[in-house]
Formats: C-alpha cells, sequence, structure tokens
C-alpha cells in the first residue's frame, strides 16, 4: 500500500513536471546545453523535491515571459540610439546657444570700443583746443611782456 502512495506521488509529480515545465526548446533560448547538463537529473529531482517544493519553482509561462538574449540586446541598442540622440541634441542646443553668446559678446566688445574710440577722439579734441588756446595765451602773454618792457624802460625802471 505505502509502495502504491509513493509510485501515485511519483506519477503525479512527474506529470506536474511534465504539464509546468519548460520543453527543451524553450529551455535553449535561456541556457546551453552545458548550463542544462549542470542541473540534477529528473531521478535526482525525485529523491530531493517534494510536490510542493516543485510548485514553487518556475513554470513554462514564468520563463516563457522573460526576455530572450536577442531582445535584451534590441532593447539596449534601442537606448543606446536613444541617449545618442538626446546628447546630439543636446550638443547642437550648445553650440547654437555658445554661439549667440559669441554673437552678443561680440556686439557688446564693439560697443564698448566705440565708446572707448569716441572717448578717445574728445580727448584728443580737448586736448587740441587747449594746446591751441596755450599757443593764444603764450602770444598773449608774449606781447604783454614786450609791453611791460617798454613801459620799464620809458619810465626808467629795471625789471629783473
Amino acid at each position: 500500500m505505502k509502495q502504491d502512495n509513493t509510485i501515485k506521488d511519483i506519477l503525479e509529480i512527474v506529470e506536474f513536471i511534465r504539464d509546468n515545465a519548460a520543453t527543451k526548446e524553450d529551455l535553449l533560448q535561456f541556457a546551453t546545453k552545458e548550463d542544462l547538463l549542470q542541473f540534477a537529473t529528473k531521478e535526482d529531482l525525485l529523491q530531493f523535491a517534494t510536490k510542493e517544493d516543485l510548485l514553487q519553482f518556475a513554470t513554462k509561462e514564468d520563463l516563457l515571459q522573460f526576455a530572450t538574449k536577442h531582445e535584451l540586446h534590441s532593447e539596449i541598442q534601442t537606448v543606446k540610439n536613444e541617449l545618442r540622440s538626446e546628447i546630439q541634441e543636446v550638443k547642437n542646443e550648445l553650440r547654437s546657444e555658445i554661439q549667440e553668446v559669441k554673437n552678443e559678446l561680440r556686439s557688446e566688445i564693439q560697443e564698448v570700443k566705440n565708446e572707448i574710440m569716441n572717448h578717445i577722439d574728445g580727448f584728443i579734441g580737448l586736448h587740441q583746443k587747449l594746446e591751441i588756446e596755450l599757443t593764444a595765451l603764450h602770444g598773449k602773454y608774449q606781447c604783454l611782456e614786450s609791453y611791460i618792457q617798454q613801459i620799464a624802460k620809458s619810465i626808467g625802471l629795471q625789471l629783473t
């Protein structure tokens, strides 16, 4: 009787595994033959795992929900391309903004240069005016000095 129950339990376990386990083709999408050889045989599982233990393993449907290596590579490539595109957009925006700043700086520098040149021109004009006035004053001074010397001579005053 006990042997019949054990055989019955083993049959239930085998049927459960057959119904819920992934097929060879399913597993080959996720693991190589060498990877599969590392797992325990059906006999090993029957010696150590109970029906409750086996219910905790992933089912065929669970395994099919995982991404394949090709899908992961494809997704990674898509993300890389999106990142490259976003980086290129940021680079283009930065170039545009840098160019705008350069143009603004050139414009402001030109304005400052013009202001400085106007101030220099004004200063030069003022300097020339002062030089002309100084020359005129010098001429007047010489003329007045000559008159004073003549007056001093005529009244007999000696200037030192």
